[in-house]
C-alpha cells in the first residue's frame, strides 16, 4: 500500500473531491483525519 503508516489531513471533505480525496487515501493505507464545516451529510461514516 502506497500510504501505509502514513497520516493526512484534508479539509473540505464532506463531499466532492475532498470526500473522494479522503476515501482513495484511506484506501491506500493512510490514517486520514478529515474536516469539513458545512456539509451534513459528511457527519455520517462513509
Amino acid at each position: 500500500m502506497l500510504f501505509q503508516d502514513k497520516n493526512v489531513v484534508i479539509t473540505g471533505a464532506g463531499r466532492g473531491i475532498g470526500k473522494r480525496l479522503a476515501l482513495g487515501f484511506a484506501e491506500q493505507g493512510a490514517t486520514v483525519l478529515v474536516h469539513y464545516a458545512h456539509a451534513r451529510q459528511g457527519q455520517k461514516k462513509w
